[in-house]
């Protein structure tokens, strides 16, 4: 339907918005119509196409179709919705993004180098771009954001760094699906990346990809990832925005020369609702 782009918004509208059938009880004890109901804060209009026909709880700027990449210190950049670290992170606990801890990288490198991870050496380079490169069938205005490395560390050594945050949290329910394409690739050296939900509340993590290149030059085709929301890892308050997403990119030196070098490609960063197929 269309709705009225002034005035006060009945529940039945809301409900209509929300996609629901007739016989749907038009109160908001259905979750459906919170998910649309919550986008009015103190009676406050947002813009209808926020929306987007269900409601506007999904991460900003998934496809990277706003903004440009801006440089807010040396080591901080951002675009719309999201702030890049040029820096490098350890994925050990060592380090922490968000304010919490990273995760650990379960999966190291398969020689399992005894210079597993080690720092960048001075000179380090992270850099990011917003690039063409899109998964087949997309073309612009998306875009994809690309995350890259390159150095010199210990021989047989792994860098993390740069990496992609979420600048507002998301609420996610049971049933949610989170997704996202990416891809990487080999540049001076082999790929070692990660990416995670983590619950701005308590710290938790959700891990969605935790992947070693295993050449020098080993690039991926363009995938997608799909998580579902369990119950126990629901937010705990639907009113209550909890979840943030962690892109961290980085390379191992796969060689042993020292020279690292590597890309991650992110795009289509979306949160399909529970309720979008009933």
């Amino acid at each position: 339907m269309t709705l009225p782009t002034t005035g006060n918004l009945t529940m039945t509208q809301i409900a209509n918005e929300a996609d629901l059938s007739i016989n749907v009880p038009v109160n908001l004890g259905n979750r459906a119509i919170r998910n649309v109901a919550r986008s009015f804060v103190n009676d406050t209009r947002i813009a209808y196409t926020d929306l987007q026909g269900k409601s506007k709880f999904t991460f900003t700027n998934g496809s990277f179709t706003e903004g440009t990449i801006s440089s807010t210190s040396p080591i901080l950049s951002e675009v719309t919705g999201w702030q890049i670290y040029l820096e490098q992170v350890k994925m050990n606990g060592l380090s922490t993004i968000a304010g919490f801890p990273t995760p650990t990288d379960s999966t190291p490198p398969s020689d399992n180098s005894p210079a597993y991870p080690q720092p960048g050496y001075a000179g380090y380079s992270y850099e990011v771009t917003l690039d063409p490169a899109l998964p087949p069938g997309d073309s612009a205005p998306m875009k994809s954001l690309r995350l890259v490395s390159l150095g010199i560390t210990s021989s047989f050594g792994v860098v993390h760094g740069p990496y992609a945050l979420s600048k507002l949290p998301i609420a996610l329910e049971e049933g949610d699906e989170v997704s996202f394409w990416w891809k990487a690739e080999g540049g001076t050296d082999a790929y070692d990346i990660f990416a995670y939900l983590v619950k701005t509340t308590s710290g938790s993590t959700i891990k969605l990809i935790d992947q070693t290149g295993e050449s020098s030059s080993a690039t991926t085709a363009w995938a997608k990832v799909t998580h579902v929301i369990t119950n126990t890892e629901a937010s705990a308050n639907w009113q209550i925005p909890d979840y943030k997403f962690v892109f961290v990119s980085g390379s191992y030196d796969y060689s042993g020369g020292q020279w690292t070098g590597a890309s991650l490609y992110v795009t289509q960063i979306k949160v399909k609702k529970w309720f979008e197929d009933l």
